[in-house]
């Protein structure tokens, strides 16, 4: 039987539900049919597009929520394929990297 300790399960829980809330706002935008996945994916370049997605991960999340989302992802690496934890490792696609905008490589995306 493993342990996990719960101060390293909740980021995890956390991320988890903001990637939920991503794949849920991308399905339903591929669903409208009015965008390629070359605009929606991984992370919205169009401003408005984007402002959008904030929206919605702001009313899906809650305000509190939202706003511990944005302190966290204010936190973030400054560019989408720098390395976090020391170097070990890519952070999960959500939240993209707020200085180019572009989201950051899943661990399986790494450079070998």
């Amino acid at each position: 039987m493993s342990f996990i300790p719960p101060h390293l399960v909740e980021p995890i829980v956390n991320a988890a539900q903001i990637t939920h809330i991503h794949d849920e706002w991308t399905k339903k935008k591929f669903d409208e049919g009015k965008y390629k996945s070359t605009e929606i994916y991984s992370r919205p370049r169009d401003p408005a597009l984007l402002k959008e997605y904030e929206d919605y991960l702001k009313q899906k999340l809650g305000p509190k929520a939202y706003e511990e989302y944005l302190k966290e992802s204010a936190g973030a690496a400054p560019c989408a394929r720098a390395p976090v934890n020391g170097g070990a490792g890519f952070s999960l696609p959500a939240p993209a990297c707020r200085a180019c905008s572009r989201a950051r490589p899943r661990s399986r995306d790494a450079p070998d």
